[in-house]
């Protein structure tokens, strides 16, 4: 006999399986699918124990006569791709065929439909055999798993903890949500209500039900159309930018999607308006021509390719500059600013900034004191022209210098940092459901040897008791800061994040590029960089000067030997 040999149906699930179903979450991603391609107008969600032990989704949809309901956990069936010219036209989410029998090769699976008519039925496996019977139910479907990974122990036992299994969940949930802001979603997690949507189809609506009214109201609507793009979403406003990358909501064709040019296009249009430790806050919802796209690259299907990716980024860089530019988000000129620096010199910094290296100018090395600088002008509003005493000239960079300006007062006015004060203005913070699953009493409790007190104030919303005091004018930026690094980092390190906020701080405070200042100004912000600590680059790292010497001009010039 042979050595090869043809694997069994249910090893080729599960083997499928381990492509499509990672993790709970993907078991919820596969069944809302199906549910939205069924054009429903409702979709339920209930899950316990973070999907481990029941995930359930039920839908209004148009649901599946008994013969349908037989072929709908075979492998490769579906509905939803007859021909190969299909293919590369796809305008479903699901077309491979594989997200049940996936599923039901890796769990106790239940189906109950109806299309309507002489009532409705059920599907059961036993022994791996599905078996059918009558039941009473209206038109729709309800898909239910139980157990999930009960026979692939190995997959079980790599889950994250129930908080990060769930919060994946609401993020799916989250974004089909935003993709399909006509549908009603209603998500249950542990017998308690998480969110639920209106379905009214205001893509607004939804970003207040999953994100918050706070958020909302900082969103600006944007729209775009051309001949191979149609874009419509909203573009948050800068004082509400995360401290990670996981804000940005991007669907093609009512498909949640992951596009690492255009999610870096919207980093890069954002640098601009953002410090470079803050990432913007997007919900978009494209719309493709389906023969532009490649939705075939990878069976969770959320990675595509777009053959016109470089016209979308050029796109999305112009919008966004239009955009915030159009709602006044530019800083105006803070001319009052610089000239209000006080003349004394800072106090020393603190042993915590040793991680950040300044990036030093070479003459800097053989320089024991700081040179006296002249200015000459300004070239674009931006890089301040400077001479020394020693045939030595320097370009600076007005907005990183200002920043690393106000960076060192700040530092220097900081007192005791776990020292707890309320807020003068009452402070409530929002939270996305997602973020709520992971915000444990232990979290909490971890808050308060910071000197921050949070307490619930609805389902989504934190009230700041305390805060610490060096932190009482950054609010609801440094609570941010903070709850990010509790979920995405394994310990709490106050310090690092004191000096994300204060350099935050620092960049919203100080002069931009191309803001007009006058030549007594310029001197003044010449004066206070020189007498920092640490001029020659700003808290982020970025140089603040450039020297140039006559001779290093002049072999630019190719003048070497005159």
């Amino acid at each position: 006999m042979g050595k090869i040999q043809k694997l069994s149906s249910q090893l080729a699930n599960m083997i499928a399986a381990g492509e499509v179903i990672e993790r709970p979450s993907s078991v919820v991603k596969e069944l809302l699918e199906n549910a939205i391609d069924a054009k429903a107008t409702r979709i339920e969600i209930t899950i316990q124990d973070a999907g481990r032990t029941l995930i359930e989704v039920t839908d209004n949809g148009t649901g599946m006569d008994q013969d349908d309901l037989r072929l709908s956990i075979a492998r490769h069936a579906t509905s939803k791709l007859l021909t190969e010219e299909s293919l590369f036209r796809i305008q479903t989410l699901g077309f491979r065929g594989e997200a049940l029998p996936s599923i039901a090769s890796v769990s106790q699976l239940s189906i109950t439909t109806s299309t309507g008519e002489k009532g409705g039925h059920q599907l059961t496996l036993v022994n791996e055999k599905p078996m059918i019977s009558a039941a009473a139910r209206s038109i729709g479907t309800t898909v239910t798993v139980q157990d999930l990974f009960y026979n692939t122990p190995a997959r079980l036992k790599y889950l994250k903890n129930d908080a990060i299994e769930a919060s994946a969940i609401v993020d799916v949930v989250m974004r089909a949500a935003f993709a399909h802001p006509s549908i009603a979603f209603v998500l249950h997690g542990d017998g308690k209500r998480v969110f639920v949507t209106d379905g009214r189809g205001s893509l607004i609506n939804t970003i207040t039900a999953c994100l918050g009214s706070t958020t909302a109201t900082h969103m600006l609507p944007i729209s775009y159309e051309d001949p191979d793009v149609k874009l419509i979403g909203f573009f948050g406003k800068p004082d509400i930018a995360k401290s990670h990358r996981y804000g940005m909501y991007v669907s093609v064709n009512g498909r949640s999607v992951f596009m690492p040019k255009i999610q870096q296009a919207l980093i890069e249009a954002y640098r601009p308006f953002l410090p470079p430790v803050r990432f913007p806050m997007v919900v978009l919802q494209l719309t493709i021509e389906p023969n532009l796209l490649d939705v075939n690259v990878h069976p969770a299907k959320r990675d595509i390719r777009f053959s016109k990716e470089d016209h979308l980024r050029k796109v999305l860089l112009n919008l966004v500059d239009k955009t915030l530019k159009r709602h006044d988000v530019v800083a105006t000129p803070l001319q009052e600013t610089v000239m209000a620096s006080l003349p004394s010199s800072p106090t020393p910094l603190s042993s915590s900034e040793e991680d950040i290296q300044p990036i030093l100018l070479t003459f800097a090395e053989s320089e024991s004191t700081e040179p006296a600088l002249t200015v000459m002008g300004v070239l674009d509003a931006t890089y301040v022209l400077c001479k020394d005493d020693h045939e030595g000239y320097y370009v600076i960079d007005q907005h990183a210098a200002h920043e690393r300006i106000h960076y060192e007062e700040q530092l220097a006015r900081i007192q005791e940092h776990t020292y707890a004060m309320e807020p003068l203005i009452p402070l409530v913070v929002d939270i996305s459901p997602s973020d709520k699953s992971k915000l444990t009493e232990s979290l909490l409790n971890q808050l308060k040897h910071v000197g921050v007190e949070l307490e619930w104030f609805g389902d989504f919303s934190l009230k700041v008791n305390t805060l610490p005091t060096w932190a009482a004018s950054m609010g609801a930026v440094y609570i941010d800061d903070l709850l990010q690094q509790l979920f995405h980092e394994t310990a709490l390190n106050e310090d690092k994040l004191r000096l994300y906020a204060i350099a935050s701080k620092a960049c919203k405070m100080s002069i931009k590029a191309h803001d007009h200042l006058d030549h007594d100004s310029l001197n003044v912000l010449v004066k206070r960089l020189l007498q920092c600590q640490f001029p020659y680059a700003c808290p982020h790292g970025r140089p603040t000067m450039i020297h140039y010497s006559v001779a290093q001009l002049e072999r630019l010039f190719n003048r070497t030997g005159f």
